[in-house]
């Protein structure tokens, strides 16, 4: 089984408060700290950690925010007493030959704590721990997962206090322990690669074709849904009145816009869209050499190389949260929104976003 593991967070605090009037000493006095205290792993709002290798299935986990508790002896629990039915015996020696899992026992003459394991007894702690989330390979993050710790209701020997939040690294293997005394504080950032296309989901066809999938059934055909891009050129050769501009954008469902350079101005023009490739301007006279910026809006139905020329569709893939593309070949549908495509020699590609939203 491929599961997710998990560390323990320790820690004890203690307040050093004035001496008392009524004590012998002058020294001052160590009283208990008592507080709230939450746990929260740092994730983009919104994200998913998608652990595609989990058992039994592909897994996305949201890693909510734990809350626990500094206790009146100064120590991190996350409740005092541990999980179980307490049973008390006299002492080791009284301890049933064949214990219950579902029980912790306590020895009354030392107080130590007993859980059995099936075979034999494991002292445990005499409170349940705060358990975190490791950061293993499983959760195939792209960069450390760190954890915020926040106080609150924090008092100094039964006054108010303040303690300053911090963030550290989670382990990257389970059962280890993190001392909150002792571990590095670290600035911190939240954890990339949570929700991500999992692998598999888009691959090759074998005949120049992307195929998108989830959960191993594919997507089908999306309703075509417009995505906008553009072509710009500097015109004007100071000869001749009718210019070409080849802008490959692959429709006729284009707007051109041509505006003087060195003023901004908007130029009047006739404006013929002689094929889904080509736009022909007619000005009353000639314009000067590269004196007038061209730019033609479309819609992009497909994408080829260096602009659009074929059709492609978009729709709304709630299910990776991104916008899903198909196109008539994987070099059309990369650039198409500005992808980076890796070709992993297996079939399957892999989609970079661009700045990894």
């Amino acid at each position: 089984m491929t599961l997710p593991e998990y560390f323990t967070v320790l820690g004890d605090f203690r307040s050093v408060v004035a001496d008392l009037a009524t004590d012998l000493d002058h020294d001052p006095q160590i009283g208990p700290v008592t507080a709230t205290v939450t746990f929260k792993p740092m994730l983009r709002d919104g994200d998913a950690i998608l652990a595609t290798d989990a058992t039994p299935r592909p897994t996305g986990y949201i890693a909510a925010p734990i809350v626990a508790k500094i206790n009146s002896s100064g120590r991190l629990v996350l409740r005092d007493v541990p999980d179980g039915t307490r049973q008390i015996v006299d002492d080791i020696t009284a301890l049933p030959g064949t214990g219950d899992a579902t029980k912790y026992y306590v020895a009354d003459d030392t107080g130590a704590h007993y859980r059995w394991n099936g075979i034999d007894y494991d002292e445990i702690l005499p409170y349940a721990p705060v358990r975190l989330l490791a950061d293993t390979p499983l959760l195939e993050l792209e960069t450390p997962l760190y954890y915020t710790v926040t106080f609150s209701n924090v008092l100094f020997n039964g006054r108010a206090g303040k303690l300053n939040s911090f963030t550290f690294a989670a382990p990257n293997t389970g059962d280890a322990e993190v001392n909150l005394i002792e571990v590095m504080r670290q600035p911190g950032q939240p954890a990339a690669g949570g929700t991500k296309v999992a692998p598999n989901a888009i691959r090759s066809d074998g005949a120049g074709n992307l195929i998108f999938s989830f959960d191993g059934v594919d997507i089908p055909d999306p309703v075509p849904f417009p995505v906008s891009t553009a072509y710009s050129e500097t015109i004007g050769n100071g000869a001749t009145t009718s210019l070409t501009v080849d802008h490959e954008l692959g429709t006729m469902d284009v707007v051109v816009s041509v505006h003087d350079v060195a003023t901004g101005e908007e130029v009047d023009c006739d404006v013929v869209k002689s094929t889904g490739n080509r736009v022909v301007l007619t000005f009353a006279t000639a314009p000067a050499l590269n004196s007038l910026r061209c730019t033609v809006i479309g819609t992009a139905f497909g994408v080829g190389s260096p602009r659009p020329t074929e059709s492609i569709s978009i729709s709304d893939a709630t299910v990776v949260g991104r916008a899903v593309l198909t196109a008539g070949s994987q070099s059309s549908a990369v650039a198409a929104l500005g992808l980076s495509l890796v070709d992993n020699l297996d079939g399957t590609y892999t989609i970079d976003f661009p700045g990894g939203s």
